[in-house]
């Protein structure tokens, strides 16, 4: 639990690092003058040090010692990098292909009587 709650943190943090970027106009400074700031996140030192220990566990336990190799699998992916269009396109075929079958088959398991099935199961029984 107090990992799961640490991870959300630790991207709370990020996706506000993140957010300054994209804004990075007048309104993205007052934005993050504002809200980012002063929230609690930012100004929490305890999230400071649950990211050092985040980075010693992954260094020391995961990695071997190696700190570059670390933190190349604790980097966040970049922004603008796309996915391939069949990426997409093979993700809504089987999505609405499950869909359909999901109501097909529930469809015809309303449309037989319970009657039915009872003489199924007593003949296989």
């Amino acid at each position: 639990m107090f990992t799961h709650i640490s991870n959300q943190i630790i991207c709370l943090r990020i996706m506000s690092c993140l957010l300054f970027q994209l804004l990075s106009v007048d309104s993205g400074v007052r934005y993050r003058q504002e809200y980012v700031e002063t929230s609690h996140i930012n100004t929490n030192k305890d999230i400071d040090r649950l990211i050092s220990e985040t980075e010693t566990t992954v260094t020391t336990g995961l990695e071997g010692g190696d700190r570059q190799k670390a933190m190349k699998r604790l980097r966040v992916p970049p922004l603008g990098e796309q996915q391939s269009p069949w990426t997409t396109f093979k993700v809504g075929l089987f999505s609405g292909s499950f869909i359909v079958l999901f109501l097909a088959v529930v469809l015809s398991g309303k449309s037989v009587s319970c009657e039915i099935l009872s003489k199924m199961a007593i003949t296989v029984h």
